[in-house]
Parts: C-alpha cells; sequence; structure tokens
C-alpha cells in the first residue's frame, strides 16, 4: 500500500506531508489493519516533482507512527 497525503480534489489535488493533508490516514490504517491487512506501507516522496515539499529528513521523521 502506497500512502501520500495532501488537499484538494482532481486538478487542485496538491500533496502536502504526511499527516497535514486531508486524507484520513489514521482512519484507513485502522481498518486496514483491523480487516486483516498485513502487507507492507510504503511512503514515496515526491519532493524532485515538488520542490515547495519539505525535504526527506525534515518531512519523514514526523510521519511515524
Amino acid at each position: 500500500m502506497q500512502i501520500k497525503d495532501g488537499t484538494g480534489q482532481g486538478a487542485a489535488w496538491r500533496l502536502t506531508d504526511v499527516g497535514a493533508g486531508d486524507v484520513p490516514l489514521t482512519w484507513a490504517f485502522e481498518r486496514l489493519v483491523g480487516g486483516g491487512y498485513r502487507g507492507a506501507f510504503s511512503l514515496e516522496w515526491e519532493r524532485a516533482w515538488h520542490p515547495e515539499l519539505a525535504p526527506a529528513e525534515l518531512a519523514l521523521p514526523a510521519a511515524l507512527c
């Protein structure tokens, strides 16, 4: 399962730091794990294509749960 967070919809979609967007990540994780999902979660940090995002060394430690 690949994880991203952001705000907006369609053409207005913008990536954000994980946890700073509108995606209900906690809700989704709870349902997946509660439903028996035992696979991997991954985060593709797209700063190379979205330079407005924080550098990985700043953004990703904050995303750890």
